[in-house]
Parts: C-alpha cells; sequence; structure tokens
C-alpha cells in the first residue's frame, strides 16, 4: 500500500452486487483528485466483478484454502492487519468506505477495527438497515467517527432507533447511487428473444426469487397462475447462491416442473431489469427490485409476499423491518396468498392499473432522491467526513 506523504488513502470495502452499486461511483469520483488514492478491499462476487473492471483488489485474489468455495469469503486478509498495513505505511489512512452486504464478514469486520482505532467511517447502505449489519456497538466511544448514507427517511430511522444513547453515528439521506441510472426515464429495451416469447401473454410475472423464503412466494404465485388457464406466463429468476443449496434448489425446479402455466426461466438472455420493463407485475419477499420495478419506463407493479418466513427473513436482514419500505410509501402491494394476488393479476388483465403504476414511479422517484446525483452526494460526504 506504498505511497507517497501527501496521498489520501481510502479504502474501500465490499462483497456482493449490490455493494459495488453504491460505491464505485462515489470511488471514481474520489479518485479524480490526485491527491486521492482509492485502495479496494473485496471478497464475494465483488472480487470478480473489480477485477474483471480492470480495478487492482490489495491482496489480489485469493488462492486454495484461503476462500470458502460456496459464500467467496476470504481468509487471508485479517482486518487488524490490514488497518496496520494501511496505518503504518507512509500514506494517510484518511477514510474506510464499506457497504455491507449479508453475510457479513470482511465488510464489518473492517469496520468495526477502523472505528476501534478512531479512523473516519462512511457505510453506505445499498438496502434498508444494512448499515446495522457492521454490529457496532451502541457503547463503542469512537461512534461520533461513523457516518451512514442512508437511501431515505426510513433507512434513517433504522439506524437512529438503534444507536439511541449518548452517542450515535452521524446520519444523512443522500439516496442511493445504484438508483441514478434510472434517473433520466430512459426505456429499457428487451431483449427480441424474449419479447417474442412474451408477446401472447396478456400477464408477464416476473417471480424474483431470494433466500429460502422463495418457497413460499414461488408455490403461491405459480398457484395462482395455474388456476387462470393461458393468459399469463411466469418469468422465473432465482437467485443464484440460493440455487447451490441443493435442498432449495430441488425443491424449486420441483415446483416450476408441475407448473401448469407457460414459465419462462431468467437466464443471462437479457438483465434483470430487461425482465422487468418485459413483465407486468414484479413479486418478490424483500428485493431491491421492488424498488426498482417501479422506476423502468412501463415498469411493473410491484408486489410484496407478507409470509412470516418472508417477514422474518426481512427482519434479520433490514434491521427489524416487518413492512417493505415501497408498501409504506404506497408504491408496492402486499399480499401474502394467492387470493390476495388475484385483484392485482386481474386489474393488469383488466388493463385498469396504469394510475396506480404511475403514482408508484412518482412517490419512490421523491422518496429515494432519483435525481441522478446521489454518487455525487455520497462522494461529498466522505470528503467532508473524512476532513480532505
Amino acid at each position: 500500500m506504498a505511497a507517497d506523504e501527501e496521498t489520501e488513502i481510502v479504502l474501500a470495502v465490499a462483497k456482493d452486487p449490490g455493494g459495488l452499486a453504491v460505491l464505485t461511483r462515489p470511488m471514481e469520483i474520489l479518485a479524480q483528485d490526485p491527491q486521492v488514492k482509492v485502495v479496494w478491499v473485496a471478497e464475494g462476487l465483488a472480487m470478480k466483478l473489480l477485477t474483471d473492471a480492470g480495478k487492482t483488489i490489495y491482496g489480489g485474489l485469493p488462492q486454495g484454502d484461503n476462500i470458502n468455495s460456496q459464500t467467496l469469503v476470504r481468509y487471508d486478509i485479517d482486518p487488524v492487519w490490514l488497518l496496520d498495513e494501511a496505518l503504518l505505511g507512509k500514506a494517510r489512512l484518511r477514510a474506510v468506505v464499506a457497504s455491507m452486504g449479508a453475510p457479513n464478514n470482511l465488510e464489518g469486520g473492517v469496520v468495526r477495527e477502523a472505528v476501534r482505532r478512531g479512523v473516519s467511517t462512511v457505510i453506505v447502505s445499498d438496502i434498508h438497515g444494512s448499515a446495522l449489519r457492521a454490529d457496532l456497538s451502541v457503547e463503542e466511544p469512537n461512534l461520533d467517527k461513523v457516518l451512514v448514507t442512508a437511501l431515505d427517511s426510513e433507512d434513517a430511522r433504522l439506524v437512529r432507533e438503534h444507536f439511541n444513547g449518548p452517542k450515535a453515528p452521524f446520519i444523512l439521506v443522500t439516496g442511493s447511487p445504484a438508483f441514478d441510472k434510472f434517473a433520466n426515464g430512459a426505456p429499457i429495451e428487451v431483449p427480441p428473444v424474449v419479447r417474442n416469447l412474451i408477446q401472447s401473454s396478456r400477464c408477464v410475472v416476473f417471480i424474483l426469487g431470494q433466500d429460502d423464503c422463495t418457497t413460499d412466494f414461488l408455490g403461491g404465485t405459480l398457484d395462482l397462475l395455474d388456476s387462470l388457464g393461458g393468459s399469463c406466463l411466469a418469468i422465473v429468476g432465482l437467485h443464484p447462491k440460493f440455487l447451490k443449496v441443493p435442498e432449495l434448489c430441488n425443491l424449486w425446479l420441483d415446483r416450476v416442473k408441475k407448473a401448469k402455466v407457460p414459465v419462462l426461466w431468467a437466464t443471462n438472455a437479457a438483465t434483470t431489469h430487461q425482465y422487468m420493463a418485459a413483465s407486468n407485475i414484479v413479486i418478490s419477499g424483500y428485493s431491491t427490485g421492488l424498488l426498482e420495478g417501479p422506476l423502468l419506463n412501463h415498469g411493473p407493479l410491484a408486489i410484496a409476499w407478507s409470509s412470516p418466513r418472508v417477514i422474518a427473513n426481512m427482519e434479520g436482514a433490514m434491521g427489524g423491518l416487518k413492512v417493505f419500505p415501497a408498501v409504506t410509501y404506497g408504491a408496492a402491494h402486499q399480499v401474502s396468498s394467492p387470493e390476495e394476488l388475484l385483484p392485482h393479476v386481474q386489474r393488469v388483465l383488466e388493463l385498469s392499473e396504469h394510475g396506480f403504476r404511475d403514482q408508484a414511479r412518482a412517490i419512490i422517484r421523491d422518496r429515494l432522491r432519483v435525481d441522478g446525483k446521489a454518487a455525487e452526494r455520497v462522494a461529498a460526504v466522505i470528503r467532508r467526513h473524512a476532513g480532505f
């Protein structure tokens, strides 16, 4: 990590695509300053995405026993050693910036060690409540060295209510850099191969998979669509990490095989956003896709499935939330059974849902500050908090 004495080091830590989506552009903005050097530390899919983009990762790619083959958690970088390397070099470590993936490993470890040492630390939220995954103690004496960039007031509330003692992190609502790409409202082109496969269907439902709670909304949605005959089509996109779990993979594949409704598997023939743009409805448990979908030009209705398992998983992943934020805003519907889903599918078939879609888009743009400038705000916040 060698650099001259005038260089300001910013240590950026990421694990997954969601984390990179909120960190990459702010880091690029900071790196435009010749006196700032951004050093990436990564594990998980972030390692591959960064190296594919030509960026250097501190420590390189782990080898052999230094990585978990399923979770891509790396064991060759210890946060204490990492901070020693950074702090004992000639360059000045001015800030640690991290997203917080799940399961959390290196991101949280580096953040906790940085805060313990009194290093200015910025946690950039990529989903509501994700900042709490850092597992910082409410009794940590250096909490005033921590700043959280929140997606919206709901995200800020979760952090504020968790740290309700005499010391707490600073919280600023910046919106999400990952949503900047939706600001201009440009239409997303659906690949011809997908468009041709769905063109005869009057209601296309994109089932956006997550963790084990996918079992609930995958089965419930297919149960309803199976009962409606040939006017509907399901696009099924399952989370690649959980497809590696044999019992879940087999369970989900077995249910899809039994479906009577036509099913289109979401493959790399299109991106997730292109499948959303091709759909009338996107349904999931607590996926960020339920916030993204309504922002797409002619985007789908967002529907959050709220079975007990979904709610329990959401509470664990999103700082205790029991209701998905888009539902709280009035920008998504909440259902917990095929019977509750039915009227929303019927409105699509009757072409009577356009008013709600327009309303949802406007609400999310306002609540999440979707103006194309979130990355600039986050970069400015980092500079100000770090004092350079």
